[in-house]
């Protein structure tokens, strides 16, 4: 793939990630409503990581401007995100929650797929 044709799907990865992690700080108790995910007390933990997915979403961005000179950060991303689905995927398996959040997974999934094939098809920046 071009590199302009990376620097469109790593702006769709960052936009995923802030329509993700922008509610789950802003909003968590609807976002939660949203995947069919009991709403606790306390929402600070989903808050923060909320947070952390924004800052990957940047992080992302970084990576759309030189994707060749940022490969540490979809390294990051690739690990991250495929920790993302195995949690996600044995809590669903488990019962813990319901298929609308493990769906919302399979977006990370795709993404971990583009992520890798860009590190293992993209040449070291020289």
């Amino acid at each position: 793939m071009s590199v302009s044709a990376w620097r469109v799907f790593f702006f769709v990865a960052a936009t995923f990630n802030f329509a993700v992690g922008v509610p789950l700080v802003m909003v968590p108790g609807a976002m939660l409503v949203a995947l069919g995910v009991p709403v606790p007390g306390d929402l600070l933990f989903h808050r923060l990581c909320g947070l952390f997915v924004v800052c990957f979403g940047i992080a992302y961005a970084f990576v759309r401007r030189e994707p060749d000179r940022n490969r540490a950060i979809v390294w990051v991303g690739a690990i991250g995100k495929t920790g993302v689905v195995i949690l996600i995927g044995q809590a669903w398996a488990q019962g813990m929650v319901p298929f609308q959040a493990f769906a919302l997974t399979m977006g990370d999934l795709a993404f971990v797929a583009g992520f890798v094939f860009f590190l293992l098809s993209r040449k070291r920046f020289a």
